[in-house]
């Protein structure tokens, strides 16, 4: 399955670190600060990116060392995480082999012959195939995200035994903490940068008027 195909492929640099994983690359980069700028402004602090086979894994370095927020990213945590994308994507496919391109196939072929031998129908055929196609991939959409959140299940589980429960809940505690303070600084800088203008707005009257003063002293001068 390939996850921002086009961050992975821009991810060129030296990574941070790197684990083997059941015979893929697991790539670990820290944000740079235009990277931190950009992907902050979105709340987004971690993002994972894969061509397909490889992974490539991005975060924040502040958000990655607070509390013990890292153990939720070790070799045997991200294995399982790993082994999950890679059930989805096997149950995507196997959907989409096994149900999607039969039906597209089934429709062209429905189209062309109601075109052909029935074409006084051949409209309400192809309305009546539509609905068919959106009724099955949306029963289709369902069951798979019914699967995700399954298999979503037994991974959790697994990193909470891994990580025990108190870790793995402090790591729940530690991201929600770390986001609350990064919203609480960013407020601030805002509010200061909004005092920052506003006086400079303040400032600029004052100015004008003190130019003007001076021109009337000028004027003055020259009459005397």
């Amino acid at each position: 399955m390939k996850i921002n195909k086009r961050l992975f492929d821009a991810l060129t640099r030296e990574p941070n670190e790197v684990q083997e994983i059941d015979g893929k690359k697991l790539e670990i980069f820290f944000m740079t600060e235009e990277e931190k700028v950009r992907f902050e402004g979105e709340g987004r602090y971690t993002l994972w990116t894969s061509d397909g086979k490889d992974f490539r894994f991005l975060v924040n370095e502040d958000f990655y060392n607070y509390g013990v927020i890292k153990e939720f990213y070790t070799q045997p945590v991200n294995t399982e995480w790993i082994k999950y994308v890679d059930v989805i994507s096997k149950y995507q496919r196997k959907f989409l082999f096994a149900l999607m391109i039969p039906l597209m196939v089934l429709y062209v072929v429905v189209a062309i012959l109601s075109i052909l031998f029935l074409a006084d129908y051949s409209l309400y055929i192809l309305i009546g195939m539509m609905v068919v196609v959106f009724i099955v991939n949306a029963l289709q959409t369902k069951v798979v995200r019914q699967k995700m959140d399954a298999e979503n299940e037994i991974t959790q589980k697994a990193i909470q035994d891994y990580l025990t429960p108190e870790v793995y809940d402090q790591v729940a505690k530690d991201q929600i903490q770390f986001r609350e303070m990064r919203n609480r600084e960013r407020e601030a800088e805002y509010q200061a940068e909004q005092s920052l203008e506003d006086n400079s707005i303040e400032e600029k009257p004052e100015l004008h008027e003190a130019e003007e003063e001076t021109s009337e002293e000028k004027k003055e001068d020259s009459h005397v």
